[in-house]
C-alpha cells in the first residue's frame, strides 16, 4: 500500500499555498494542478495519494511526476531527494490565544464562514461558556472546552456540553478556519 511520505505532503501543500485537510481540499488542488500545468490528476487519485481513502494501488510514476513538478521539481525522484534532506519535522503555526494563559471571565471572540460569530467567556481550566452564537450550531449557554484558538485554521472544540448533556467534540470553520479572533477583558459585571 502505497503511503506519501510528511514530507512531500508538506511540498505540495506548499506549493498549493494552504493546508490540504480534508477531502474537499483534493478537488480544488486537482484544478490547480490543471491550471499550473495544463495536466490532469483525478480527484479520486489525489484523495488516494493524500490519504483520503484508502486503497491498495500504487499510484502511477506519472502522478507522483505531474505532483512533483507542480512542487518545482523535475520528477518525484528529484523531489523525494531534495526533500529528503530536509527531515521530517517542523514547527508548528503558534497559537493566537492559549487557554491556560487567560484569565476567568476573559472573552474570545471569533468568526467563521458562512456568516457565524461566537463570543466566549473564560471559565477556567481550558472551559468557555458560550454568550453569543450567531448562525452556529453552538448556542447560548453551551460548555465548550478548547485549549488554543488560531487564526486562519479550524478551531478544534474537545467536547460541548448542553445541559448536562455531553456531545461530544466540534470543529468550527473546518475549510476556511476562524478569523476576527481577538480576545477581551474581563466584564466588571462578573
Amino acid at each position: 500500500m502505497f503511503s506519501l511520505p510528511a514530507a512531500i505532503k508538506a511540498e505540495i501543500e506548499r506549493a498549493y499555498g494552504e493546508p490540504i485537510r480534508y477531502p474537499a481540499d483534493c478537488h480544488r488542488l486537482a484544478l490547480s494542478v490543471r491550471e499550473s500545468l495544463n495536466e490532469t490528476i483525478g480527484v479520486t487519485t489525489l484523495k488516494r495519494i493524500l490519504g483520503f481513502v484508502s486503497d491498495v494501488k500504487e499510484p502511477r510514476q506519472s502522478t507522483l511526476d505531474i505532483l512533483a513538478k507542480y512542487c518545482g521539481f523535475d520528477n518525484y525522484e528529484d523531489m523525494k531527494r531534495n526533500v529528503a534532506g530536509r527531515g521530517d519535522s517542523d514547527f508548528e503555526e503558534k497559537a493566537d490565544i492559549v487557554s491556560a494563559d487567560l484569565l476567568p471571565g476573559q472573552q474570545v471572540t471569533f468568526e467563521y464562514l458562512p456568516d457565524r460569530k461566537v463570543k466566549l467567556r473564560y471559565l477556567g481550566n481550558s472551559e468557555f461558556e458560550v454568550v453569543i452564537s450567531e448562525n452556529g450550531s453552538l448556542q447560548d449557554g453551551d460548555i465548550i472546552s478548547v485549549a488554543s484558538f488560531i487564526n486562519n485554521s479550524p478551531l478544534i472544540v474537545s467536547k460541548v456540553m448542553r445541559g448536562g448533556v455531553d456531545l461530544g467534540r466540534y470543529t468550527a470553520g473546518k475549510v476556511s478556519g476562524i478569523y476576527n479572533l481577538y480576545l477581551e477583558e474581563p466584564s466588571a459585571d462578573l
